[in-house]
């Protein structure tokens, strides 16, 4: 049973202040150290704060002083899911559900193990019998919540973050979850009204602060809100102030600094937003479709503004997998709600294509040859954008990758480095030869950025990943060279 002394270093935890939380926790062990009660709270403390060391080190002298402790238990097997253990968690967890069988923190655990693995109907199973023990169980509302997210049921995922919600209004990784969820449906009005609610409303540390502010920038950006976008920056923390081991700390960390690139180059280069335009130029990709939103484009002397819109950590192999997930769900709903025949550009694959993951990384650790995998992941791209787009009668282009900063590869061996630039090239040339059998334009940008060497010319660079927002019209203007003899109903309706 909790003690009131208990109930309040949890609600301290649940408030963020884990400081005072922690020293409540120590002085109480001063006086009692082998208090059972509070070492759980102590290591789960530990895991809230992702500081897995000691979590480790409180748990497992807990659970030497108190056998069949399923809270300690529960609590260890989440320390070794985290550390990347999953049968020494699948240990603890099967052996809480021995002593207690109907307890449904197990059963949401056992979920989170195979949400991990991105086993998403084991993981729906689990978590929906932990609700159906504990219909209250706000957690397991939101896993499954993220579960359905990667299942690509967007719709019911983002309901079941409301419900979890509507549960526990106390749990703030739920509004986290349920931002990043309405991001992937583009309801960038509920974004707004949820995240700037939650800000106001609840207590985040400073990394979850940091985190909602990143993401209403990002959608000040796309919808040209210039203003509400420096007030945001203005009251963001610093990515590098905070800590390191946040989950999501590298994507801030990104996003940051992408966005305060485009806002020093939209400074400097106001022409580049300026015009008469007539009528959207859609363009969907990942980070890259930050760069070009909001650019005036000329086509055959008439102007567009570019709307772009995020589909965050998409890659060309998440569209082409035989599977329904939240990335190919999310460009679904886009293009359903574009009017009939929009133009509209495709920019995915520079992720698949860098020396850390995708393809380079296959090839190294997988043995998965990139002379094979880059052909077929970019048709299997290419045929469900091309089917899913041809429903609404659109118009599509597709957007190379650029070439790589020769900084980028310089801790590589001289071979490694080959198979880099090798599989940028080979990605790009792959997708040019579909689109010209196709009638498709292809908007070549590593012809444009790249020297002899396959390395970065570093005329369209904007950081080390993205290109600048001039490049868009500049493709055009190669473009229309280089399919001059394109039928032009295909090219420009």
């Amino acid at each position: 049973m909790t003690t009131k002394r208990s109930e309040q270093i949890i609600s301290l935890i649940n408030a963020g202040n884990y400081a005072k939380a922690e020293k409540l926790c120590l002085k109480r062990l001063k006086k009692k150290s082998k208090d059972c009660e509070t070492l759980n709270i102590l290591g789960g403390l530990y895991l809230t704060i992702n500081n897995i060391n000691n979590a480790f080190r409180i748990l497992k002298k807990a659970r030497k002083i108190c056998k069949n402790h399923i809270h300690i238990q529960n609590n260890l097997g989440e320390a070794y899911r985290r550390a990347g253990k999953p049968e020494q968690a699948f240990a603890e967890f099967n052996a809480s559900l021995a002593i207690a069988p109907n307890q449904s923190t197990p059963q949401n655990n056992i979920g989170a193990i195979y949400y991990q693995r991105k086993e998403y109907s084991n993981a729906a199973k689990y978590f929906k019998k932990a609700i159906m023990l504990r219909p209250d169980f706000a957690q397991a509302i939101d896993n499954l919540a993220l579960t359905y997210r990667g299942m690509g049921k967007l719709d019911d995922a983002a309901q079941l973050h409301i419900k979890a919600n509507n549960v526990d209004d106390s749990l703030r990784c739920v509004y986290l979850n349920l931002v990043k969820t309405l991001m992937f449906l583009h309801s960038t009005d509920d974004v707004c009204n949820v995240a700037l609610s939650a800000l106001e409303e609840k207590t985040f540390n400073r990394e979850e602060i940091c985190d909602l502010h990143i993401t209403l920038a990002t959608v000040f950006w796309l919808t040209d809100q210039q203003e509400q976008l420096e007030f945001i920056f203005s009251s963001c923390p610093a990515p590098d102030k905070l800590d390191d081991t946040y989950h999501n700390i590298k994507n801030i960390t990104a996003y940051y600094s992408l966005l305060h690139s485009l806002l020093t180059h939209k400074s400097a280069h106001p022409h580049h937003y300026q015009g008469n335009p007539t009528a959207p130029l859609f363009f969907i990709g990942d980070s890259h479709a930050l760069s070009p939103a909001n650019v005036v484009v000329k086509l055959n002397n008439v102007e567009y503004r570019v709307l772009a819109s995020i589909i965050t950590g998409c890659k060309a192999y998440h569209l082409g997998r035989n599977i329904k997930d939240e990335y190919k769900e999310s460009l679904k709903k886009l293009l359903a709600a574009y009017p009939p025949s929009s133009k509209i550009i495709f920019g995915f694959g520079e992720i698949d294509c860098r020396r850390d993951e995708g393809f380079f990384h296959l090839h190294k650790t997988k043995q998965k040859d990139y002379r094979a995998t880059v052909p077929k992941t970019v048709e299997r791209y290419f045929n469900f954008v091309l089917q899913n787009a041809l429903q609404y009668k659109h118009y599509i282009y597709f957007y190379g990758v650029p070439a790589p900063l020769e900084s980028l590869l310089s801790t590589l061996s001289h071979a490694d480095r080959a198979i880099s630039i090798n599989i940028i090239a080979l990605f790009n040339s792959s997708l040019k030869l579909l689109c010209q059998k196709n009638s498709i334009p292809f908007l070549d940008t590593y012809a444009l950025t790249a020297n002899q060497e396959g390395y970065s010319n570093n005329k369209y660079h904007l950081d080390d990943y993205h290109l600048k927002p001039l490049i868009i019209n500049d493709l055009f203007k190669s473009h229309h060279r280089s399919f001059k003899n394109f039928p032009k109903e295909n090219l420009f309706p």
